[in-house]
């Protein structure tokens, strides 16, 4: 736990040495030994909350689609695919959004082939908006955020969608 101490005095040293797996089928392998980390992290620095406990709260939209399969044309382009819709509602204080991932998949083709370019919207405005071809392993990440107009204020809730040109 964290008190308010915490967040200005503490010295956090975070020491991996040692990680141990085991597959389904009961293999057994460890990766690092005693004494030698695998990872060392210094200087881990905490944010300072409100006293009254600022909450997210995140959930799916009445309007998010079911699971479907989207047909595509490699000559022509198909918009505006909306993939999630989701609600953030802001508790106890302002809440402003700093980064939102977002994981796509496909089967058949490489993703590079097939989104031309992926959007973060709130409401029927872009928030973020990203090039197809920037992901890692599918992984889109939304950093461009921090603006006030993406400050949800408390007690009120807002509507956001991730929405693919492909």
């Amino acid at each position: 736990s964290l008190d308010s101490n915490d967040a200005t005095y503490a010295s956090v040293t975070v020491k991996i040495e040692e990680v141990r797996a085991t597959s389904p089928n009961g293999v057994y392998t460890t990766a690092g030994s005693a004494g030698s980390p695998l990872v060392t992290q210094t200087g881990l620095s905490f944010g300072k909350f409100a006293a009254n406990g600022v909450k997210a709260e995140i959930g799916l939209a009445t309007s998010n689609p079911s699971s479907a399969t989207i047909t595509v044309n490699e000559n022509s382009n198909t918009n505006n695919v909306t993939l999630l819709n989701f609600k953030v509602t802001a508790k106890n204080s302002n809440l402003t959004l700093r980064r939102i991932p977002v994981t796509v998949a496909t089967t058949g083709s490489s993703l590079d082939s097939i989104v031309n370019s992926i959007k973060l919207m709130r409401g029927g405005n872009i928030v973020d908006q990203l090039d197809g071809s920037a992901h890692t392993a599918g992984v889109y990440s939304f950093n461009n955020l921090s603006s006030s107009a993406n400050t949800i204020s408390s007690g009120s809730s807002a509507d956001f969608s991730v929405v693919v040109d492909l």
